[in-house]
């Protein structure tokens, strides 16, 4: 099953309409959203990109394979695109990674990938049709996204290619504390680990089928110290404790958890359907959800923050809530659906959604970064 995200327009559209949506992003003006004032738009670094680009030139490509290419099926480059189809202008984004202001990834449906320089999207050829749904990254040159039919893709820097995974299952989430620890979750209670070579399955402990695990796990999150903690879309959570992973079950009846973010006190916040908001602190959980009936409550779809008491939601209405403890949550309509958010500041955090919605927070206003349709003449 995977997350519920929208899985309708497969469309197994060309990856060449990637084009529309990055080319003309250079010329695109930024629209604010509403009742917010339009921020001075972001300035690139003065490096001109990631701080691997000169590093790369230098060092040349005739190098030994390492063990993460000797463990890919295909190679991929990464190319700018050209062609115009009105497909890029309505395909979804589920998640975003962001390392700083002038680099920041993108993925979502029929294998999208962009990346944004701090002044344009760039479209990057993933070789794949299927809908990308998690993305995470140790280092620029360290990026693993993750999606349907058990798709892992790996990003050294230059170039995308496909990881051998040894499931078809699709996968929700992906996680780590360095290059050589990620963790892949996803459908059927599947749990992927990458030890620096190769992919291997986990076990998830066996009292798991009283909780339902076999509909699916949503996300994962791990501390740098190693700790690892994934949700389920069957109210419940999971440690992971000497390789097999046990589940405990939350206490609000019928929710679906669907993102979470970890910080490194240990606190852990989760968010999914019904309002649901389910927090470790210490060695305690705590939860609250919606009471009222399930068409009256909103779905939580992503979660992050800076600490445990600044975090910010994306749900259902569209909106995105700010959370800050001791004080009410501020709400901020969002002009399409979110699916995926992540920042790596308080003052440059990424949301993305529906129909190529890209959102950026400066610090004081959300506006929007993602293209407009280019006007051609006649």
């Amino acid at each position: 099953m995977g997350i519920d995200l929208p899985r309708s327009k497969l469309g197994y559209a060309s990856i060449a309409v990637m084009a529309v949506f990055l080319v003309e992003c250079a010329g695109g003006s930024k629209r604010t959203l509403p009742t917010l004032a339009k921020p001075t738009p972001p300035v690139a670094s003065s490096a001109g990109g990631p701080p691997q680009a000169a590093e790369d030139k230098a060092t040349g490509t005739n190098r030994e394979p390492s063990a993460v290419q000797r463990a890919t099926t295909t190679q991929t480059s990464v190319a700018p695109l050209t062609a115009h189809d009105p497909f890029l202008f309505r395909s979804d984004l589920f998640a975003v990674w962001a390392f700083a202001d002038y680099l920041v990834y993108a993925v979502g449906e029929s294998g999208s990938i962009v990346q944004w320089n701090g002044h344009v999207w760039t479209p990057q050829y993933s070789g794949t049709v299927r809908h990308l749904r998690g993305i995470w990254g140790a280092d620029p040159k360290h990026i693993w996204a993750v999606g349907d039919s058990g798709t892992v893709l790996f990003f050294d820097g230059s170039s995308w290619s496909q990881q051998r995974t040894g499931t078809t299952h699709s996968l929700s989430g992906v996680h780590g504390h360095d290059a050589k620890y990620v963790w892949a979750v996803g459908d059927q209670g599947t749990v992927l680990r990458w030890n620096g070579s190769t992919w291997l399955a986990e076990k998830v402990a066996d009292n798991a089928s009283r909780y339902s695990l076999t509909y699916s796990l949503s996300a994962v999150w791990t501390s740098r110290s190693g700790e690892a903690w994934s949700v389920s879309s069957s109210n419940t959570v999971l440690k992971r404790r000497d390789g097999i992973w046990e589940p405990t079950p939350i206490e609000c009846p019928d929710d679906h958890l669907i993102g979470m973010v970890g910080f490194e006190d240990g606190g852990i916040k989760a968010v999914g359907s019904h309002n649901a908001i389910t927090e470790k602190t210490g060695s305690s959980w705590s939860h609250s959800c919606c009471d009222s009936d399930y068409e009256e409550c909103e779905r939580y779809f992503g979660i992050w923050g800076t600490d445990a008491n600044h975090v910010w939601i994306i749900d259902s209405v569209p909106q995105i809530r700010y959370l800050e403890t001791g004080r009410d949550m501020k709400t901020q309509p969002a002009p399409k659906s979110l699916f995926g958010i992540h920042g790596f500041r308080k003052n440059s955090i990424w949301a993305v959604g529906a129909d190529a919605t890209i959102l950026q927070f400066d610090g004081t206003d959300w506006f929007r970064t993602d293209p407009e349709r280019p006007q051609v003449k006649e």
